[in-house]
């Protein structure tokens, strides 16, 4: 394998590592002569390498096998049901668990409103002075409203051309216009407050905005509710997220019962459930294998806590498939599909068998998620792996590389697993802040 030639970035972090008291980087050829680099005293221990390279390597066969499930379920999505619609509704995707949730609404997320005391005759009659006042929302930065045309209308159009969040309307009453501020969205954090500028050296429209009598006529509040007892708060009455694929909505107080239930994606007739079924355990049995490789006693995995429960969860999602004819001898064996019993089951019950499989794949389709994507249990573990790579300096050196910069160590240690047998399945990882 070629070493990459010195770099720039490789000179100046080797000169603050010596100006430290620190060895200089040596992973790296010398200029093009061809001299084999020092060795490197911040490379990661070839145990952990190893280890890495193996999370790498059941990364990719569990996400390839993820990717196959999803291809039996197809585009089906699994259904969800509410028990009070006019409170609560919600929405799931393929990866969500048949469940029950009881949800109780105690409070809808509000928009924050304001309305002025002064009653307007006119809204296109000039009542105010050119300037300009701000409008600040929640940690957002103040934006400046330009008033040009200085009616009533003229600085609502004024603020909704501002682009502060909010929206300005002019409202007809029994006795005149007057002018109402609402935020765009809800919660706590999108409440907002209008200034006068501190260049206005006039203080016009600090007179102008106390002129209006502005005061708050709805309050900013987040959603408030509970999801089986646990309380949870949101911004928004949307897309409130209730478990793995699954969201709800609020639309009123009150409670509801909230059931997930797998949709039937497998066809029932005797070629799909005979494909699927197939495919299923040819899938099990593959990930079963690259477990078995890398847990094996000389193996990396060998005792890893994240690999022993995935194999395990899988397991016990298909140890109750023999009606099926899907079985195995133990978590270690493959499973074996018998096609006579699966015939015998599709022929005394089709749709019954093709939502058993469904649910199957469902069932390992969750599970077998949580482990991939940047925030599984494969890349947290191996972040956690990361974490435990650091230098063997004693002393002073110990001191002086405990106070490098973390975007320094960064680059150490990911310099250190350049050349590391590391699949690509293995995204970058940065373990530090």
């Amino acid at each position: 394998m070629s070493l990459p030639s010195v770099t720039m970035v490789d000179t100046l972090i080797s000169a603050r590592l010596s100006s430290a008291g620190l060895p200089s980087l040596a992973n790296v050829q010398l200029a093009n002569t061809g001299v084999a680099p020092a060795p490197d005293l911040y490379a990661a221990p070839a145990a952990t390498v190893s280890q890495l390279s193996a999370y790498g390597q059941l990364l990719s066969a569990s996400s390839l096998v993820s990717d196959n499930i999803e291809n039996v379920l197809g585009a089906a999505t699994n259904r969800v049901e509410s028990s009070a619609p006019t409170v609560v509704t919600a929405t799931v995707d393929a990866s969500a668990v048949a469940a029950s949730y009881a949800v109780v609404v105690s409070q809808l997320a509000e928009a924050k409103t304001m309305e002025s005391a002064t009653v307007y005759a006119d809204p296109a009659a000039a009542v105010f002075g050119p300037g300009s006042f701000s409008i600040t929302q929640g940690s957002n930065a103040a934006v400046t409203v330009t008033v040009a045309d200085s009616s009533l209308s003229g600085v609502a159009d004024a603020i909704n051309t501002a682009g502060a969040g909010v929206t300005a309307s002019v409202v007809s009453g029994s006795f005149g216009y007057t002018l109402q501020i609402a935020a765009n969205d809800t919660g706590i954090a999108n409440a907002f407050s209008l200034s006068a500028p501190s260049g206005d050296p006039f203080n016009q429209w600090n007179t102008y905005l106390s002129q209006m009598g502005l005061s708050q006529t709805n309050a900013a509040v987040d959603a408030a509710y509970t999801i089986d007892g646990v309380v949870g708060a949101s911004a928004s009455n949307s897309n409130i997220a209730l478990a793995e694929g699954a969201s709800f909505n609020i639309l009123a107080a009150g409670s509801s019962t909230v059931a997930v239930t797998f949709a039937q994606a497998i066809n029932a007739d005797q070629s799909s459930v005979t494909a699927a079924a197939t495919k299923l355990v040819q899938n099990y049995n593959a990930l079963l294998g690259t477990l078995g490789q890398l847990t094996a006693p000389s193996a990396a995995l060998n005792g890893d806590t994240v690999a022993g429960n995935l194999s395990s969860g899988i397991y016990n999602a298909s140890n109750s498939l023999a009606a099926l004819g899907i079985s195995t001898a133990g978590q270690s064996s493959p499973l074996v599909l018998n096609a006579t019993t699966l015939t015998a089951a599709f022929n005394s019950d089709a749709t019954g068998t093709a939502a058993a499989l469904t649910s199957w794949a469902s069932s390992l389709h969750a599970l077998i998620s949580a482990y991939t994507g940047d925030s599984g249990n494969i890349i947290n573990q191996a972040t956690t792996v990361e974490q435990t790579i650091t230098p063997a300096f004693t002393g002073a050196q110990a001191d002086a590389y405990a106070g490098l910069s973390n975007q320094l160590k960064q680059f150490l240690l990911e310099n250190s697993l350049a050349t590391a047998d590391i699949p690509p399945a293995l995204p970058k990882i940065s373990i530090y802040a």
